[in-house]
């Protein structure tokens, strides 16, 4: 609740979980079974699977929007993705490629469906280049 609170309040607060998460998502192609990287990997997946419609929405109102739930979900199941390239577990060619096309698919979603509500989607389109380049370099690594 008090994370809520203050995602509200400041705008840089938002930027900075999404610049950790990006970072521990890149730094997790890098060192291989790393324990903290895997449990920050973990904490960032559950925290845009629950609260990433907040963090996503450009316009800070209160009101729920599914869109960005659904783009929240997609971020989730891409630091999954990370995680499980990081630990080396099964399935993860799966999770990669399956979060590749969730990613294409939200970026869709937000240039298409919020350039015909006029929000503003720069960032939001920045932030899901960023990772879905991240996650594309997943598989050369």
């Amino acid at each position: 609740m008090l994370l809520i609170k203050l995602v509200y309040m400041n705008k840089h607060i938002e930027r900075i979980i999404y610049t950790i998460a990006i970072a521990t998502g890149a730094m997790s192609l890098f060192f291989k079974m790393n324990t903290i990287l895997s449990i920050l990997l973990i904490l960032f997946s559950i925290l845009y699977l629950f609260i990433g419609w907040l963090l996503l929405n450009p316009e800070h109102s209160k009101k729920f929007d599914f869109l960005y739930l659904i783009v929240g979900y997609f971020f989730s199941s891409s630091f999954l993705a990370l995680l499980f390239k990081n630990r080396d577990y099964p399935l993860l060619d799966m999770f990669i490629y399956g979060s590749i096309a969730m990613l294409l698919l939200s970026l869709i979603l937000i240039l298409g469906i919020d350039r015909a509500r006029k929000k503003p989607l720069v960032e939001n389109t920045v932030k899901i280049l960023l990772l879905l380049g991240i996650v594309v370099a997943a598989i050369f690594v």
